[in-house]
């Protein structure tokens, strides 16, 4: 018997926990949020930020990401 093809392949992707490890097509997105953070990662007092968007544009994703570079101090600082 044949195997019915799956609509959805990683329902992961689909959960509240899901972090992708990179950020594609984001990259002037991504620098202009981590220019009002890095005084942050320096100790110093950082800039306020607003994400702002339509829904399921990738704001909460975006500010995530962000959080767990800089607890892993991947941004060099």
């Amino acid at each position: 018997m044949m195997e019915e093809p799956k609509i959805v392949i990683n329902a992961e992707i689909l959960t509240d926990a899901y972090l992708t490890n990179n950020q594609n097509e984001r990259d002037d997105q991504l620098q202009e949020f981590l220019s009002c953070k890095y005084p942050a990662m320096k100790m110093e007092k950082p800039l306020n930020a607003w994400l702002f968007g339509r829904a399921g544009m990738g704001k909460t994703l975006l500010a995530k990401f962000v959080l767990r570079k800089i607890k892993r101090g991947y941004f060099g600082l």
